[in-house]
């Protein structure tokens, strides 16, 4: 990577790191205000949220990321048809999770509803064109807006903070967030007339990639969603607590995944050059996971339970069963977001759909114990399982550079 491509990743990792940062705070103030079993059922109302924003997006986002770098002076016409199939599908997921939770969890409703209406500001975001232009500066900046300003609504909000008082400040921080993104429709001219796909082409791609974020839900919660109901809130507080401080510590894997798809499509018709810049994202990404993990195993234990209370002092405990996970995170965020650059989105999917066949049978186990420790290896096994699905997938595709392999 060039020194101009190092100083990118570095802007937007430190960037995420501040994000991941506020994040955290974020975190901490929700867990010393709430119960282990409030903040199960917070844990599980994000959940919910995370089906209707995947299912809302439909993979439009990424398409448009990648399709923008081609719009040349047709971006607004690219972008107004991207808003409006967004905002369509997010209406509809919008309805069928409130009808859904109004019929059979009638009690959870506002809660449910004060979390989900956020995937109505998330979809007006456009913090992705400042990617698309190379505005490293302001893509950076749009990072930080919403858990920032999540933060300061959790320490202003008046009063004993409870669950809707949480969920109100949720919204909230998404709404200004999506408001402050649209600075990047301020962007450079261009001579370039370019090209737009038509909406059934996008949505056909984005089909695509939707059934890969679904997955990726599903290997990212159906473990709490399966704690909630067999062990109880309690149990799923804690979980989430302590997938969220790893959660936290992806930052830079996201900022590269983030780098790739916007970055890497203008090298797919170089196989040479493609292959190199993935393998050597996978290596540098591992050289900063392994010793992440080493840290947290070794401060957690200690770290945590001052920072969120004795009462969920079982976190330090689970986090040490998710750090394989953890690991495996990163090379799998790369590759996905170069496979989705080079419009192989097939791959992607078929991995994910491996790690749910493992996911969910190793989950059944899980239940069987009742252990959170057995939850966490469910999930290590399943991303064990993409991650190798991923690299055969690269190495063995057609498509994939000539004379370049990964190793798993």
């Amino acid at each position: 990577m060039s020194a101009r491509g190092l100083g990118r990743l570095a802007v937007l990792g430190l960037a995420r790191g501040a994000a991941a940062g506020f994040g955290f705070l974020c975190v901490m103030l929700l867990a010393r205000a709430l119960s282990p079993e409030q903040l199960g059922h917070w844990s599980l109302a994000l959940a919910v949220q995370g089906y209707a924003l995947h299912l809302g997006e439909f993979g439009l986002r990424a398409v448009v990321t990648t399709e923008a770098a081609r719009a040349g002076r047709r971006l607004p016409e690219l972008l107004a048809r991207y808003l409006r199939l967004r905002l369509a599908l997010t209406a509809l997921a919008l309805a069928v999770v409130l009808g859904g939770c109004a019929l059979w969890r009638p009690n959870d409703l506002p809660l449910v509803a004060l979390v989900t209406l956020s995937i109505l500001p998330i979809a007006l975001q456009l913090d992705w064109m400042a990617l698309v232009d190379d505005r490293v500066g302001l893509a950076a900046v749009l990072l930080l807006v919403r858990p920032l300003a999540f933060v300061a609504l959790l320490v202003l909000w008046r009063g004993r903070l409870d669950l809707y008082g949480a969920g109100a400040c949720f919204l909230a921080s998404w709404t200004m967030a999506a408001a402050a993104s649209w600075m990047a429709l301020r962007r450079p001219a261009t001579n370039h007339i370019g090209s737009v796909s038509a909406s059934s082409l996008m949505l056909r791609r984005g089909g695509r990639l939707a059934t890969v974020t679904v997955t990726n839900q599903l290997q990212l919660n159906a473990d709490l969603v399966a704690i909630g109901w067999t062990v109880g809130a309690a149990g799923a507080g804690n979980y989430w607590l302590a997938s969220q401080v790893l959660v936290a510590g992806l930052l830079f894997a996201n900022a590269a995944g983030q780098v790739a798809l916007a970055r890497m499509p203008v090298l797919v018709g170089d196989r040479d050059r493609f292959g190199h810049a993935v393998e050597g994202e996978m290596a540098r990404i591992l050289c900063l996971a392994v010793p992440a993990a080493a840290v947290a195993a070794f401060a957690s234990p200690w770290l945590l339970p001052p920072l969120f209370g004795e009462e969920h002092a079982a976190v330090a405990s689970v986090l040490l069963w998710l750090l394989p996970w953890f690991v495996l995170q990163h090379p799998t965020t790369v590759l996905q977001a170069a496979l989705t650059a080079a419009g192989r989105e097939t791959c992607v999917l078929r991995a994910n759909l491996v790690a749910v066949t493992v996911l969910l049978p190793a989950l059944a186990v899980a239940a069987a114990t009742s252990s959170l420790a057995a939850f966490a290896l469910a999930r290590s096994f399943a991303e064990a399982a993409r991650l190798a699905v991923l690299v055969t997938q690269f190495n063995d595709s057609p498509r994939a550079p000539a004379q370049t392999s990964i190793s798993a």
